[in-house]
């Protein structure tokens, strides 16, 4: 709720604009340095969406798989990334894709590998796309919605 705070204030306020610049600016991301919100506070916000739209069983992987595989998927794709693959790396959606499967097997029991595929392609190919929509948002519902499918 602080980070919520900080960007809402950083709109109101020049002084809490300038603060906000001065302490998170190197923490940024290019592109988050010129939109209205960053991705933290997205994922907060889509974290908080998911938790009150599904259970427990579906909420808890949707956000995780946002949380690791995306994060991994990431440090992988920028590090030795050299293969592209839609808007990212055939090395980081493979990171993605493979810590999403793990994530689903550990945290989803009872699905079957068939089914585990059937939410790790697609929430892979979400994340590869270059949506106008912030990945922070549409990993874990897509993921919460293809989980609600087969529970």
């Amino acid at each position: 709720m602080i980070f919520l705070a900080a960007e809402l204030l950083r709109y109101r306020w020049p002084w809490a604009k300038a603060l906000f610049t001065r302490v998170f600016f190197p923490l940024l991301r290019d592109d988050e340095k010129i939109k209205n919100i960053t991705g933290a506070t997205v994922f907060l916000i889509s974290a908080t969406v998911i938790f009150i739209l599904f259970k427990k069983i579906i909420a808890v992987p949707a956000v995780l798989i946002l949380s690791m595989s995306d994060s991994l998927a990431a440090v992988v794709g920028r590090t030795i990334g050299r293969h592209r693959f839609l808007a990212k790396s055939w090395e980081g959606s493979g990171t993605f894709f493979l810590c999403t499967m793990l994530m689903l097997c550990i945290f989803v029991p009872g699905l079957g590998i068939f089914e585990v595929l059937l939410v790790a392609v697609p929430v892979t190919l979400v994340e590869a796309l270059a949506l106008p929509v912030n990945d922070n948002l549409t990993i874990p519902v897509s993921a919460a919605l293809l989980l609600k499918v087969f529970l």
